[in-house]
């Protein structure tokens, strides 16, 4: 069952000129070192989303690798380090409600409910950010279809609860509770946009 889905976004220091996704897309045009931007990781979502903003506005962004999550990014962003970042939803909320940070856009489908008035990248006018993180259960191959089919409606059942929704909303996820069929689903479309976005930016395991 597909247990909740979670958006990432695209943010950046407080006293930066842009506030927007083209406005940073054009301050990097008008820098031939281009700008640096964060993310958790090498070949991690944010990576790849930095990558796919670079190739399809022909400009330079230099990615810098971070462990641990998004606490060491939004530092180093905060402190001058970085030109900008993608992080957690959660995060971005924290943080631009601290006025450390401003949020440029956020990646998925629909804006986020917490932060209505941040657009999405599609709203910006840039396509290809509609993906999302997601949090999924599994069984082991070879589980009986019957097994499999009542774990997922006890875990729908869980998922629909209001207080599970409540808290979800809290952490910054959308609760779903979702038929295996539907986890599958997502799963190839998914994976098959993922593999097209490795390709696309030529990165290579290390």
């Amino acid at each position: 069952s597909l247990l909740a889905r979670g958006r990432y976004a695209f943010v950046a220091p407080a006293q930066t000129p842009y506030s927007t996704v083209r406005e940073f897309v054009e301050h990097a045009r008008g820098r031939p070192q281009g700008l640096s931007f964060g993310s958790w990781g090498q070949g991690s979502a944010g990576h790849l989303l930095g990558v796919q903003l670079a190739q399809q506005n022909r400009i330079t962004l230099v990615h810098a690798a971070y462990k641990g999550g998004d606490v060491a990014t939004v530092t180093d962003m905060v402190g001058g380090v970085l030109d900008a970042a993608f992080v957690t939803q959660g995060t971005a909320k924290i943080h631009s409600r601290s006025g450390k940070i401003k949020v440029l856009a956020v990646a998925g489908e629909g804006r986020a409910p917490s932060m209505p008035n941040v657009p999405t990248f599609a709203d910006a006018g840039f396509k290809g950010f509609e993906v999302s993180g997601w949090i999924a259960a599994f069984a082991p191959a070879g589980t009986p279809p019957a097994v499999v089919q009542k774990i997922a409606a006890t875990m729908r059942s869980v998922m629909a609860q209001p207080a599970v929704a409540a808290r979800s909303d809290e952490l910054e996820f959308e609760a779903v509770g979702s038929t295996a069929a539907a986890l599958m689903d997502t799963q190839k479309t998914d994976f098959a946009r993922w593999a097209q976005m490795v390709q696309a930016s030529g990165l290579k395991p290390e």
